[in-house]
């Protein structure tokens, strides 16, 4: 496979922008299918974990991991985004943005080693300081990969990165239920995400076919820092709340809750995070390379959130009218606290969904000064409401979630069309259809589900919900004649 590096060789003339925009098409058909079926191998493994493990197993890695998500985007600087968005990328820049990143990833694994006991002492838990050692080596296989990854992304490659991260999924999955069935516990938790971003990071520099030179320049990281700086600054306010709230729910409510939390967040960020953000991925390079074009952008952004809604409204909202027979019938009884749990954050879920894509607009346009400052609203928005949620427990954290992401989206979405002069009404029109057609099939499964109730066992009233609302779901397009589902369908049949 060859790499094209260099944004000009991805052509500027009618014919080439042709050939890019069906190759645009294809990655997006990648990244989305990749990315679903890398959830659908977890998901598969995850349900084994579940059984053979504790909420507690999963609150206390989620313990640990709350902190390093702070510190993740400090060990990346922003510099892997910089490089897909750079317009003329030369060696210089691959190299000394790679040896950068793995000095910053040895210097926060020795952070993260030093402060093992400290972290254990925060939460008065001493098993964490072992787990705390184990993961740190994160930072490290971390940042191995992402130049390589961000080069296979400027050429949207992103057929390749699909099937590297279902491998490594594969991979990591089996181990962690291996450990876990031979009673490591938790250990088998660690292993997982160590195996996921060591497996990932290896075959991203196996495909990406590019090799470091022992070469590192002031003025190539000064080209991509203005970028960088801003765009990491977004990412350390993006990341914060989560933790914030792992780190409230595990100090004062314990693991237990905290496992049942992060399990059912996790749950719900599917439709963010292999839907929406798949997506974005493509779509920044993409808009990238057309990124003094506005009107093409404005269409293509108009098309791309009522098509993201297409596929994760149904998903949200499927899991709020079927999550006592999920997650009773899926996971086991010992996890029926999360019920309730699954019902509130799959709202946080849609909302968060739909305004996922304003990602892609203000990276390609260079504004990560405008998403930062929206960034800084959101993160204090909900670090306020997280705070105000505690009182009431778990779920009034969870309910917290709902409202400020509900309370943020709005004006990420009003800026974000400011940027290509689209206005708002534009996309409630191609919306609401679909918002619509996703309700009523909630409100039929819901009512179905109750019925069914006390008739049959979970897994069967899994089953028929889902069947239901597929019909009803599919029916409701249908009558609405929504556009995005036309589009959709010409996509995935003509690719076109």
């Amino acid at each position: 496979m060859r790499i094209a590096w260099e944004r000009g060789n991805l052509g500027m003339g009618e014919g080439v922008a042709g050939d890019y925009r069906a190759r645009a098409l294809d990655a997006i058909k990648w990244s989305v299918s990749g990315d679903l079926l890398e959830q659908a191998i977890r998901l598969a493994f995850s349900v084994v974990l579940a059984r053979l493990l504790s909420p507690r197993d999963f609150g206390l890695i989620a313990m640990v991991t709350a902190l390093a998500q702070m510190a993740g985007p400090l060990a990346e600087l922003g510099l892997g985004d910089a490089l897909v968005q750079w317009q003329e990328v030369t060696e210089a820049h691959r190299s000394s943005v790679f040896w950068v990143l793995l000095l910053a990833g040895c210097v926060w694994t020795g952070v993260q080693v030093g402060c093992a006991t400290t972290i254990a002492s925060l939460y008065g838990v001493a098993a964490l300081t072992p787990l705390a050692v184990i993961l740190s080596a994160l930072f490290i296989f971390d940042a191995i990969g992402v130049v390589p990854r961000a080069l296979l992304a400027r050429g949207l490659e992103f057929g390749v990165i699909a099937r590297l991260q279902c491998a490594a999924a594969v991979v990591a999955s089996v181990s962690a239920v291996a450990l876990a069935w031979w009673g490591f516990g938790v250990l088998g938790l660690a292993a997982d995400l160590l195996l996921t971003s060591l497996v990932e990071s290896l075959l991203l520099w196996r495909a990406s076919r590019w090799r470091p030179r022992f070469t590192l320049r002031a003025a190539a990281l000064r080209d991509l820092l203005r970028f960088s700086t801003r765009r990491l600054g977004a990412r350390l306010l993006n990341l914060s709340a989560a933790p914030v709230d792992r780190l409230l729910i595990g100090k004062f409510l314990g693991s237990n809750a905290l496992g049942l939390y992060v399990r059912t967040y996790n749950v719900t960020r599917i439709p963010v995070w292999y839907v929406s953000r798949s997506i974005v991925r493509v779509m920044f390079p993409s808009l990238s390379v057309m990124q003094h074009d506005a009107a093409r952008i404005r269409a293509v952004y108009r098309r791309a959130i009522p098509a993201v809604a297409l596929a994760t409204v149904p998903m949200c909202l499927g899991l709020l009218a079927t999550a006592e027979p999920l997650v009773v019938g899926v996971l086991g009884r010992q996890w029926q606290e999360a019920v309730p749990l699954l019902r509130i954050l799959s709202l946080a879920g849609l909302v968060q969904s739909i305004s996922a894509l304003a990602a892609s607009l203000y990276l390609s346009q260079g504004r990560t000064d405008l998403q930062l400052r929206l960034a800084l609203l959101e993160r204090l928005s909900a670090i306020a409401a997280i705070v105000l949620g505690l009182h009431w427990g778990v779920v009034g954290v969870a309910t917290a979630c709902v409202i400020a992401s509900a309370f943020t989206a709005l004006p990420t979405l009003f800026f974000a069309g400011r940027l290509i002069d689209l206005r708002q009404a534009s996309l409630v029109a191609g919306l609401w259809p679909i918002l619509l057609a996703g309700a009523t099939m909630a409100a039929g499964v819901a009512g179905a589900d109750a019925w069914l109730a006390p008739r049959i066992g979970m897994l069967a009233r899994l089953a028929v919900d889902v069947a239901i609302g597929i019909a009803v779901y599919w029916s409701g397009l249908r009558l609405l004649r929504v556009e995005a589902y036309g589009d959709v369908r010409r996509l995935l049949r003509h690719g076109a």
